[in-house]
């Protein structure tokens, strides 16, 4: 299952880009916008055709999840370490009953088999150098996922995803893969 991840920055006609990419054979798309107030998130959320909403996953503004038919929420480490377990398991239960998945992303293996079974998925990285972030260069200890993290299937490698490694992720145990850099450099 491949999941693309928007580019962090405003890109040439992304709205059109992004349509395309829903629009073809992808499990989820992440609206990833950090730097975007409100009013600017909105912006490029709306001039997603209704139809695909439910594959869009956001990372930031989550009452927006109320009003529109999203896909997911994706919990920032930030947000992630600012609830307890008690309180990611009500989210991911409440979210869950109304067909919502809760996603994250973990940087260790540690830390994915000790809190992966609260979410519905969870990236891991960086497995590859990264293609955006040019310091993110590949966790080696990734490619080798233990059989408990192979066996729940929610583990996706993200960092230097491309078509053409993507192959060997599936390989290595990996659910499927997010794709960013390759996507829109």
């Amino acid at each position: 299952m491949r999941i693309i991840i928007s580019s962090s920055v405003e890109v040439k006609d992304e709205a059109k880009a992004i349509n395309r990419l829903i629009s073809s054979d992808i499990h989820k798309f992440h609206l990833r916008k950090p730097s975007y107030n409100l009013a600017d998130f909105l912006q490029i959320l709306l001039q997603i055709q209704p139809q695909f909403l439910k594959k869009v996953v956001i990372h930031s503004h989550f009452d927006l999840i109320k009003k529109y038919n999203l896909g997911g929420i994706h919990l920032p480490e930030k947000d992630r370490n600012a609830l307890s377990n008690i309180e990611l398991k009500a989210l991911k239960k409440s979210l869950n009953q109304k067909g919502i998945s809760l996603s994250t992303s973990f940087h260790s293996l540690e830390d994915a088999e000790n809190e992966g079974e609260l979410y519905s998925y969870y990236f891991l990285s960086p497995v590859f150098d990264s293609i955006s972030k040019t310091d993110y260069t590949a966790n080696s200890a990734l490619l080798y996922l233990p059989e408990t993290i192979i066996k729940s299937k929610k583990a996706f490698a993200l960092g230097g995803i491309t078509e053409e490694n993507y192959n060997e992720i599936l390989q290595l145990g990996f659910a499927g893969g997010a794709m960013l850099g390759s996507i829109w450099k």
